[in-house]
């Protein structure tokens, strides 16, 4: 008879897993790569200029994640797509998740830039300086080259009853600005009042030298220094920056898919007007414009991101 102790051990059978938790989700395996992208950026023992270059490829991705990725979870959710992806996420339940865990790296990499790359980089001798921080004679420089320069491609677009709310392409940098009549007593809410809209010209630079040394500013900043000779006679407020995201991604639907020059050139057509998905807007933008904006664009207050910094990294 055999001994206790050479008993065969029993066999446990685990309980199967449900498919969906064997899966990874493929938009939010992407935010890990994104992730690791960023944590370059972050790491003090990577070169200076390095840590730079991963925070704008950073921004350049989470771009193109918007156009392609969140705009089609977009679609699916308006249009009432229940069918959950293969590891038992919804539409709504990505995007959600999506948002909660951008937003953080978003916020973590505009701190890294303001609080580590850009004084490190003054500390090199290349400085990325606000104009209110210029000397009276770089600023007499910096509006000679904006009237020279800048003022003559600039086409401000006022939204009135009689002019709509204009088109904004596409990850364009723009400028919102409420002005009024001079003339007229300051009122809360008057109707007097007009929201503009100025696109910051992609023909220029982004950022403007001063002088003879590795010293900058934002075009868009030196622009909004400079509102008084858009709008003479007019009181200006504060300008505020903005940028729009796209839907960018292309379908190219089976029965067209025996002329795919055709339906390729058809569907970049498409991509410039595609529907809106994100909205950035500078943090302290006020709620009267955020609301204005929010609403002629058609977007919900889950695809706004205040950013605490600059909008335009990808152009460093």
């Amino acid at each position: 008879m055999p001994s206790s102790g050479s008993a065969k051990p029993k066999l446990v059978i685990a309980a199967p897993q449900a498919p969906e938790r064997l899966l990874l989700n493929r938009e939010l395996s992407l935010l890990e790569f994104f992730r690791q992208v960023l944590a370059e950026g972050l790491d003090d023992q990577n070169p200076l200029l390095e840590r730079l270059r991963f925070l704008t490829i950073f921004s350049n991705i989470v771009d193109e994640f918007f156009m392609v990725r969140v705009s089609g979870l977009k679609e699916e959710f308006e249009e009432g797509w229940l069918q959950p992806s293969p590891d038992g996420l919804t539409a709504e339940e990505q995007l959600r998740e999506i948002r909660h865990r951008l937003r953080p790296m978003i916020a973590r990499q505009v701190h890294c830039l303001k609080e580590e790359i850009l004084p490190q980089l003054a500390e090199q001798g290349i400085v990325l300086a606000s104009y209110q921080s210029l000397s009276g004679a770089e600023r007499n420089e910096l509006d000679d080259y904006f009237r020279q320069n800048v003022l003559p491609v600039l086409t401000p677009l006022a939204v009135d009853p009689a002019h709509p709310f204009p088109y904004i392409s596409g990850l364009s940098l723009n400028l919102g600005v409420m002005v009024e009549p001079r003339d007229e007593p300051r009122s809360i809410g008057k109707a007097a009042a007009r929201f503009v809209r100025l696109k910051v010209p992609p023909v220029l630079p982004g950022l403007v030298r001063i002088g003879r040394e590795a010293k900058f500013t934002f075009l868009g900043e030196m622009i909004g220094a400079n509102l008084g000779a858009l709008f003479p006679g007019m009181r200006v407020g504060r300008a505020h920056a903005f940028r729009v995201t796209r839907d960018a991604d292309i379908e190219i639907r089976e029965d067209e898919a025996g002329d795919l020059l055709h339906a390729l050139q058809k569907e970049l057509r498409r991509r410039r007007f595609g529907t809106p998905v994100r909205l950035e807007v500078t943090a302290d933008m006020p709620d009267e414009m955020l609301d204005h904006l929010t609403n002629s664009l058609g977007l919900e207050s889950d695809d706004i991101f205040p950013i605490d910094g600059p909008l335009n990294i990808a152009d460093l």
